[in-house]
């Protein structure tokens, strides 16, 4: 089982219309180890869990911003 090793959020501005009242939605980023001691990040809208499960994988480069500092690229599965 992976295990949840970061979680990064931030929200995307959203346009309201009369049916929908949320002006932004919150989006999770999780940093996920695997098992041979590599690593990848998924983003998703939901809790850090879900997002490890059925998120969707990004990029070294996108990682790198949400975990600047702490990823080796030799290490991250893209």
């Amino acid at each position: 089982m992976s295990e949840i090793i970061g979680v990064d959020r931030y929200s995307i501005p959203t346009e309201q219309t009369k049916w929908c009242k949320t002006s932004s939605v919150d989006v999770v980023v999780v940093l996920v180890a695997g098992e041979i001691g590599d690593y990848a990040a998924y983003r998703g809208i939901g809790t850090p869990e879900w997002v490890m499960r059925f998120g969707d994988k990004i990029s070294f480069d996108r990682a790198n911003i949400h975990f600047c500092g702490q990823l080796e690229k030799e290490k991250y599965r893209e």
